[in-house]
């Protein structure tokens, strides 16, 4: 890097830590600490890695209640495995660097599809907030369908408004495909998603069934601390991080917390954020596992970016920190062209269930083996007794897996009984 790039690298991160410490004095004293950062002089780069990681442990104690003094909006999260919704607050500048970052983002990745209609079928939350704004800033006219909506409801509405671009979740665009005959003739062009792991197995089989190329379903990954933070690039496989954000990766016993072990290219995902003000956005542990985090210097710039967001650690997770959707999904669609998945853990049993064409013995077999082989961490607690095997089970239309589109359309996650 030359002399000027780092006199602005390092006014940046002076600046971050700054900003961070006076909206929530407890960092600095978390930073003076922990950390031996000297506020008392102008901050390098040098600092910013002498930062403490902002883990749960270090961030539930301070960052809850009313922080209306640092933002004007407050977004809530999905909730946690023990149903507690977090607030996230916004400021006038968060919000405003959120949206343009994301429209300069969705410019880009829709630029050379003419669209004209699109439905953002989102349901709440900071996505579904601002995705309005974002695509009439592009010129298009919006609609919006209710998640709590039974899905023929969202089917009849796309149906109503026919619109060539659909911004959703990943689960919410399974259920459609898995209720509707012949998912082409709703006419898209192209398909955005957000929320959920979308694997590129899946992705590929989400395209087959709407009639796209495999690069006309374009996955985003973000999240409501700290926003919009990557999208996956189809020309180099893997997920770019944004403007505005620095990446770093942590091991599992760097966050704090009794986690699952990691492969050896495998990181908890850290992210600083200098355009994020009334969030302390300053090495904030996702608890994301991301698979090959590097940075690169590509067209005259310097890119980060990862592989694959595989799994989901952290204190409020059960045995679910061991596995990893995007394995399961891959091993599933190696076997299967067409198949909906879901994945159970009863007691100490891994149960997934597949909806597709009659299971032969020997698919059961390979499936289950090769399930097995993708997940070894799961292997070694079966091995040693802490689970069941792995359970493949083959599903049928109303046993359980919402077959009937009465049931919320959210489903692609990891369910406990």
């Amino acid at each position: 890097m030359s002399p000027n790039h780092d006199e602005q690298v390092d006014k940046q991160i002076d600046r971050k830590i700054r900003q961070a410490c006076q909206a929530f004095p407890w960092l600095q004293q978390l930073l003076e600490q922990e950390g031996q950062v000297n506020l008392n002089q102008p901050l390098q780069a040098s600092d910013l890695i002498r930062c403490p990681w902002l883990t749960a442990e270090r961030l539930q104690p301070y960052y809850e209640g009313d922080f209306s003094h640092l933002g004007t909006y407050v977004y809530r999260t999905s909730g946690t495995s023990g149903g507690k919704r977090k607030a996230i607050w916004y400021s006038e500048s968060d919000e405003e660097q959120y949206i343009a970052i994301k429209t300069k983002l969705f410019r880009s990745l829709v630029k050379d599809f003419g669209h004209r209609r699109v439905t953002a079928d989102m349901g709440t939350g900071h996505a579904a907030y601002t995705s309005t704004v974002i695509f009439k800033a592009l010129g298009m006219e919006v609609d919006a369908i209710d998640y709590t909506w039974p899905v023929q409801a969202h089917i009849d509405r796309l149906q109503a408004f026919k619109p060539t671009l659909l911004y959703t979740m990943p689960s919410i665009l399974e259920r459609l495909a898995d209720h509707l005959e012949n998912p082409q003739e709703l006419g898209l062009k192209q398909i955005l998603l957000v929320g959920e792991m979308a694997s590129p197995a899946w992705q590929q089989r989400m395209a087959e069934r709407f009639g796209l190329p495999a690069m006309s379903i374009q996955d985003t990954y973000g999240s409501i601390e700290i926003g919009t933070i990557a999208y996956y690039d189809h020309r180099t496989g893997r997920y770019q991080i944004v403007e505005g954000i620095f990446a770093e990766g942590l091991s599992a016993s760097g966050a704090g917390e009794e986690l699952a072990q990691l492969g050896p290219d495998e990181q908890i995902l850290v992210l600083t954020s200098w355009v994020r003000d009334a969030f302390p956005a300053l090495r904030f542990v996702t608890y994301d596992v991301v698979r090959d985090l590097r940075t690169e210097w590509r067209d005259g710039r310097w890119v980060q970016s990862f592989s694959a967001i595989v799994k989901r650690v952290g204190p409020e997770l059960k045995h679910g920190e061991k596995i990893s959707l995007y394995d399961i999904e891959r091993v599933i669609y190696r076997h299967l062209k067409e198949a909906t998945i879901r994945v159970k853990m009863v007691q100490r049993q891994l149960q997934v269930h597949v909806r597709c064409h009659p299971l032969s013995e020997e698919e059961v077999t390979a499936i289950q083996t090769d399930l097995h082989a993708c997940m070894p961490e799961i292997g070694a607690m079966i091995q040693g007794g802490l689970l069941g095997s792995i359970e493949l089970i083959q599903s049928h239309p109303g046993d359980g897996m919402d077959a009937d589109g009465q049931g919320p359309v959210k489903g692609k996650k990891i369910y406990y009984d």
